[in-house]
């Protein structure tokens, strides 16, 4: 089994407003996500940061699957893979 959670939108970094309430604007801790990602292909009790998209979450589901995914502007995040 291979676990993804993650969330819709950031928080605001900068004591502003309400944090994880609303959906935020355009601050920088706004445009950052969280995820967390398990599964017996993954590292374990490790932490990455790299800029990812959203949409690299299913091509990474996808590369996992075995399947083509047919859009050119999505990254596999080989970075999570043993």
């Amino acid at each position: 089994t291979t676990v993804f959670v993650t969330n819709d939108h950031g928080r605001h970094s900068d004591g502003v407003q309400n944090g994880f309430v609303s959906h935020g604007g355009d601050c920088e801790g706004c445009r950052h996500l969280m995820l967390f990602a398990t599964g017996p292909d993954f590292w374990k009790d490790t932490v990455l940061a790299k800029d990812r998209t959203l949409m690299d979450i299913p091509a990474t589901i996808v590369e996992l699957m075995g399947f083509d995914i047919p859009v050119s502007n999505v990254e596999v995040m080989k970075e999570l893979f043993k």
